[in-house]
């Protein structure tokens, strides 16, 4: 055979490919030109370089220990260099074929497939170009094992400056690779009982488990650790996500009349993509998983009525809801099953598209729900959203995204009180288990740290966190603009408060003058076991305080203030010596801070008639018609009523604040109507403390 035209330069025998119809000898370059005149070539053929290529090369022999259906994979790649050095690699094409038995069956793998094959590929051509590897039979030789760390450190960009990897990601899955390809070479050199290869690949195992981590994969799991760090949150915004659905409600209505009045591929294009964006957003999920949707997924659906039983369990409103959607069961992430909810909306807009698939050139192979027009593969979710979230104007359509709508919503639902089986209901429609969304899709830990954290460490600085004992951090309020005193007394402002405050609350008594600082402590009371004998519980004040006498001399009384929720319990008076007595002594009635969950009872003191007066001012104990009340004991009515509301709390372990304690009180106001907010606040406490108290024994 004389060629027409023969090149002057030497060539590789490569870089030519036969005509699949005509078996014309020609360049890879020009064979796509050749194809158009081509008399023998269909008609219907999309042009490109790269496709002609892989159908060229489609009509080479097929190695005989290979499936056919790999070596096709093989054919369907960028022709290139590396292309050829994984034809010519025996294992290589084992390591196809073993994921191709795995995964072979879903046409969405097969690119992935071919993604392993090529990082081998890589590996190998590199080898031969830089190093002593020639083929990959070379790799389990164990005097060549540095070579091939060697080898895979080039690849993924090792700098010895800085100890990283630049794609630390690709040394992690090539180690994954090598170590499938020493399995695959361990079982035949078994099956061919052949004691040598299978010595040396043994020895390469073992070389590998014992430095890879050191040398490669450390260094790669460190560089992917720390590119995290400092890394910003983007979270989209609400307004963001609201514009983005008003955008598709009001183009809807067009795109189905174009598609109606016209269907075309462009059309049906148009209303794929608007339909693929609203059902990812709307059910947040991966935008793979929807994008992969089958047809056949769709028409097979469940489409009966609900069992009627199961509706006595829901609210009217649910059973709304259950009638207007429609639920779709489709392959998610590791082969799990997930539920796509679809409005009425999204329904027509489907039915229309599977109406007009044929007319709009979608292949009857074509598996997929949002096919492409004249291909087998199906159209990006990501890119539809990207296309439609410019097209809206929102503020920022980088962060509309399927991953972040999904942390979005898994973030925001803690402002929620969601339950634990709700939390589970959650994290099953969103496709993972409750401990990836505990651990993973909680709010940000920057955000944690900077506002609960901060604020224990301002008080710990000021010393102050005293202050702040039995509250929660939600609780504590520390102003970081606060100038700090330096004395540690109480200032001018927080003695009149207190002294308005003492004045308000001891009817009968003058305002007094205050001798050291006062803090506000909260005791604990030991309660029934009973829930309908639970007691309210306020909080006490001690205070040490001078009464300025009628006389000219001034004696130190101490007086026992009280909240009018707050029980007091009788105190016989203490018997005290005239030096006891004295002025000077500096002693009061008062227990110590220590002493205040218990008192214990003294002999009574003979007192001078000034102070058995009832109407003297200065008498050590209060008035009974101001301080002493009588415990108001919880009714069965008022402990069913808080337990509607806050037993969720109880079981959980976490006081409520102001704001549930109004609202369970506004939700039960028969019940509760001689309550305060406090009183129900600590009587969830006490509850809690009853608990606490039971399991530690």
């Amino acid at each position: 055979m004389v060629p027409s035209q023969q090149s002057t330069e030497p060539v590789n025998a490569k870089d030519y490919l036969h005509c699949t119809y005509c078996e014309a000898l020609l360049k890879r370059k020009v064979l796509w030109r050749h194809m158009k005149k081509c008399k023998l070539a269909k008609k219907s053929m999309k042009p490109g370089r790269t496709r002609v290529q892989s159908l060229c090369a489609a009509g080479q022999p097929v190695p005989k220990e290979i499936n056919d259906k790999v070596w096709c994979l093989v054919n369907g790649m960028n022709q290139d260099n590396i292309t050829d050095t994984i034809r010519q690699e025996k294992y290589i094409l084992k390591l196809g074929e073993h994921f191709y038995n795995k995964k072979g069956t879903d046409k969405s793998q097969h690119q992935y497939i071919r993604q392993k094959m090529r990082e081998m590929g890589r590996l190998v051509l590199l080898a031969k170009t830089h190093g002593k590897l020639k083929t990959i039979h070379d790799f389990f030789l164990p005097a060549n094992f540095c070579h091939v760390v060697k080898a895979v450190k080039m690849v993924c960009g090792w700098s010895e400056d800085t100890s990283s990897f630049k794609i630390p990601s690709l040394a992690l899955k090539l180690g994954h690779s090598l170590t499938k390809i020493a399995d695959i070479a361990e079982f035949e050199a078994r099956m061919s009982e052949n004691k040598k290869a299978l010595e040396n690949v043994m020895t390469f195992r073992t070389l590998k488990e014992n430095k890879w981590d050191e040398w490669v994969s450390s260094h790669a799991l460190r560089n992917l650790r720390e590119s995290k760090w400092n890394k910003p949150l983007l979270i989209p915004y609400c307004e963001d996500v609201v514009r983005l659905h008003n955008h598709i409600d009001t183009e809807r209505p067009k795109y189905r009349s174009n598609l109606e009045t016209a269907p075309n591929k462009r059309n049906w294009l148009n209303l794929a993509k608007l339909t693929l964006c609203e059902v990812i957003v709307f059910n947040r999920r991966r935008e793979g998983e929807v994008s992969k949707m089958s047809l056949n997924d769709f028409m097979l659906r469940n489409t009966f009525a609900s069992n009627p039983d199961l509706d006595l369990a829901l609210t009217d409103m649910e059973k709304k809801l259950c009638k207007y959607f429609e639920r779709v069961e489709i392959k998610g992430k590791r082969d799990r099953k997930v539920p796509v909810l679809l409005s009425p909306d999204m329904v027509s807009s489907i039915q229309m598209l599977v109406r007009y698939r044929r007319q709009c050139d979608v292949p009857d192979e074509n598996v997929y729900l949002f096919g492409r027009p004249e291909a087998e593969s199906h159209l990006r979710g990501s890119d539809a959203i990207r296309a439609i979230a410019c097209e809206c104007g929102v503020k920022d359509p980088q962060t509309l995204t399927s991953t972040r709508l999904r942390k979005q919503m898994a973030t925001m639902s803690q402002v929620l009180n969601l339950k634990e089986n709700e939390e589970d209901c959650l994290a099953g429609f969103m496709g993972h288990n409750i401990r990836v969304h505990r651990q993973y899709y909680r709010l940000p830990e920057g955000t944690l740290q900077v506002a609960k954290v901060a604020k224990l460490l301002m008080a710990c600085g000021r010393g102050e966190l005293s202050k702040f004992k039995g509250l929660t951090l939600d609780e504590i309020n520390v102003d970081p603009n606060e100038e700090v005193p330096e004395d540690s007394s109480l200032s001018g402002s927080e003695d009149e408060d207190v002294m308005s405050s003492l004045s308000s609350n001891s009817s009968g008594l003058r305002p007094v003058k205050m001798t050291r600082p006062v803090h506000r402590t909260p005791t604990e009371e030991d309660q029934e076991s009973d829930a309908s004998s639970q007691l309210t519980r306020g909080r006490s004040r001690n205070w040490t305080e001078e009464d300025h006498d009628s006389d000219t001399s001034s004696q130190p009384l101490n007086h026992c203030f009280q909240d009018e929720s707050r029980p007091v319990k009788k105190m016989k008076p203490t018997k005290r010596t005239p030096r006891e007595e004295d002025p000077e002594s500096g002693t009061s009635s008062q227990p110590r801070k220590d002493e205040s969950r218990r008192v214990k009872k003294m002999k009574p003191t003979k007192r001078t008639s000034r102070e058995e007066d009832p109407e003297s001012d200065t008498s050590s104990q209060p008035r009974k018609d101001s301080s002493r009340k009588k415990r108001k004991m919880w009714s069965k009515a008022e402990v069913h009523a808080v337990e509607q509301k806050l037993m969720h709390n109880i079981k959980t372990g976490k006081v409520p604040g102001k704001a549930q304690c109004l609202e369970c009180i506004h939700a039960f106001p028969d019940a509760l109507k001689g309550r305060t907010w406090d009183a129900v606040k600590y009587y969830v406490k006490n509850r809690i403390d009853t608990w606490k108290r039971r399991s530690t024994r």
